[in-house]
This record gives C-alpha cells, structure tokens and sequence, in this order.
C-alpha cells in the first residue's frame, strides 16, 4: 500500500537546462518513497476537485515557495572549520599548516561527530539536498559522516579519502600502506 503526501503552494523549478518555469499555488503529489509523481497546475480543469480530495500535509502561505533542492559536487568535509581560513597562503603551506594538521584530528570520533553533524546541518538548511563529499583516511570518521547523512536526510555521496604517497603526505596523515588503504576502502564500500 501506497500513501500520499500532498503539498500546495508556488513552485519554481527548471523542467529542462536554461529554463525557469513557474508554477502559481500548484498542488504536488509525492509517494510514500518521496517521489514527486504528479504535479497539478492551478489552470488545470481538474484542479479544484483534486485540492478538495487531498489530504494536504503542507500549504505554504503568501511569499512563500518550493524549490529544488541545490546540488553540491565538491565538498571537502574535514576542512569545514577551516572554511575562509589561509586563503591567502599558497597552496603547500595551506596543506602542511592548515589542512593536513586538521584531517589528522578526524582519528577522534567525536570531533568528526561534531563538524559533520554541524556541515551536513548547516548545509541542509541552505537547501543543499544532495553533496558528494570526500572524508579523510579515517574509515570510521568516514563510515560516521555517511550515517550523518542517511540520519538527516542528506543524500551524500561519501568517499574516504587514499592518502599514501609518502612524498606528499606527513607522516601523521598517511595511509598505512597502499594495501591497507586499499583494504579499509573496500570495508568502507562493503560497510556503507
């Protein structure tokens, strides 16, 4: 058995590239996957008839509006509280002084709760619905951030991080070897 969600109110949305289309006080089904599977238009003929049979979970009021959730393709979780930060330095010293350093602090669970907790909120509250994220070394900071995502509602797309070139990385953030780094991402995609 199937159940509906219904939400009426004014939609903006893109139906193909390079076009913005509005929809005045639409009226929207969603299944119970979260599917948007019919979008009713206020000047459609059966309109009236399909508002009063809805059991409508959301009207939005005056100057309100729906709109897609946005898409981010590039995020580096761990940098998060190092956002703004060194921009100004070239790019081995923001590594070596900047980043490396606060990865390193990803082997700490509970620090790694904290900003993934934090970024995946923050970002969701700016409508960003959907974020391919790369983690750190870590497979358990990296397996939390995935859990962080399915526990809020994100669709993230988690990678955890290779880093095991000794001529680019510090010792204090290294993979072990390239074979253990090899290992713990294949548990990270059996586990995930």
């Amino acid at each position: 058995m199937t159940t509906e969600s219904y939400f009426k109110g004014d939609v903006f949305h893109t139906p193909t590239d390079g076009k913005l289309e509005f929809l005045e006080d639409a009226l929207i089904q969603v299944d119970s996957a979260g599917i948007i599977t019919k979008v009713i238009k206020k000047t459609d003929k059966h309109y009236e008839k399909a508002c009063q049979q809805a059991d409508i979970t959301l009207s939005l009021s005056t100057g309100q509006c729906f709109l897609p959730g946005f898409v981010d393709l590039h995020v580096h979780a761990p940098q998060w509280p190092q956002a703004g930060i060194a921009l100004d330095e070239p790019l081995n010293v923001w590594l070596d002084e900047c980043t490396f350093p606060l990865e390193a602090k990803y082997a700490d669970t509970d620090f790694a709760q904290q900003v993934y907790a934090d970024l995946v909120t923050q970002l969701l509250s700016r409508g960003t619905t959907t974020v391919l994220y790369f983690a750190t070394i870590h497979l358990e900071a990296s397996l939390l951030l995935a859990k962080i995502c399915v526990e809020k509602g994100q669709r993230g797309l988690v990678g955890k991080v290779v880093m095991d070139d000794p001529q680019a990385n510090p010792d204090f953030y290294r993979d072990a070897s390239t074979e253990a780094a090899l290992q713990e991402t294949e548990q990270f995609i059996q586990s995930v």
